[in-house]
């Protein structure tokens, strides 16, 4: 789907909000998902430290999501 299929009014009504409120939140749908991609790297970076010396178990730890 990507960004240009999703529909902001969905969005809203999934975050039980409106969309008057993201748009004034985040200025444009493009401006929202780059926040929330943002979220999702921080969340991995942090949650799934790398470790350079064990590339294949980092590798793996990041496919489960576990740190």
């Amino acid at each position: 789907m990507g960004i240009a299929g999703a529909r902001v009014d969905r969005l809203a009504a999934a975050a039980q909000g409106n969309k008057a409120q993201i748009y004034h939140s985040f200025g444009s749908k493009e401006r929202l998902f780059e926040a929330v991609f943002e979220g999702i790297v921080s969340s991995v970076v942090n949650d799934v430290p790398l470790d350079a010396s064990d590339l294949s178990r980092y590798a793996g730890r990041l496919r489960d999501g576990n740190a």
